[in-house]
């Protein structure tokens, strides 16, 4: 008798506790960015328009 062939059948799911990535290996070491705030009108050119 022949055996079975499972060349087109596909792989079973991985068990749950397989494979498990560390969160460290996922995120980078955060690199230094400089914030810049919005710039905000002065309260002189606001009410100049105003009126």
């Amino acid at each position: 008798m022949g055996r079975r062939d499972y060349r087109h059948r596909e792989p079973k799911k991985p068990k749950k506790d397989a494979k498990k990535i560390s969160p460290v290996t996922l995120i980078p070491t955060p690199i230094q960015v400089e914030v810049i705030g919005k710039r905000k009108k002065k309260r002189e050119e606001v009410e100049g328009e105003e009126e």
